[in-house]
């Protein structure tokens, strides 16, 4: 972890990372939605990792946890695998930092990155909220390699 070029601090790669490896597994606390309202009452921040399955961290210790640096890319190197695993989604080289499009896990329809996207990649969307996932050239970008709830949404929508 150190200075990133796109957001504060980011991931970097120490050695070559082949097309799906693991990248990082996600820990944190989980919870059903009702605990994670309470929790987000009390100002943790939550994010919905399956139908009624949540994770809750605090905003204060989040940095202690590397993989919350993880920055954003609209091309990015890295995606999911399930509901915690990031893989990589194509070569990355030794000192690349590792980066990830927002979409393939954010649900949060209030949700916006602050500022516009600087990931300087020729499909940057500049705008990125907790919608982008409902983009059709998304989805097939990242078809099944959203988190598996994203997934399912995708999938009811195309059967509707």
């Amino acid at each position: 972890m150190r200075g990133s070029q796109f957001h504060g601090k980011g991931l970097f790669a120490k050695k070559l990372i082949n097309i799906g490896e693991v990248v990082v597994i996600w820990g944190g606390h989980f919870v059903k939605e009702v605990q994670a309202r309470r929790a987000e009452k009390n100002g943790k921040a939550i994010q919905q990792i399956d139908e009624d399955l949540w994770d809750v961290f605090d905003y204060k210790t989040r940095n202690d946890d590397p993989s919350y640096n993880h920055n954003h890319s609209c091309d990015p190197n890295t995606w999911m695998k399930d509901e915690v695993t990031i893989i990589a989604r194509r070569k990355i080289k030794p000192g690349e930092e590792l980066t990830i499009d927002y979409t393939v896990f954010v649900l949060n329809i209030n949700y916006k990155m602050p500022g516009e996207c600087k990931c300087g990649s020729k499909l940057c969307r500049k705008i990125i909220t907790g919608n982008d996932w409902k983009n059709k050239s998304l989805q097939k970008k990242y078809e099944n390699h959203f988190s598996p709830l994203i997934n399912k949404l995708i999938k009811r929508k195309k059967l509707n």
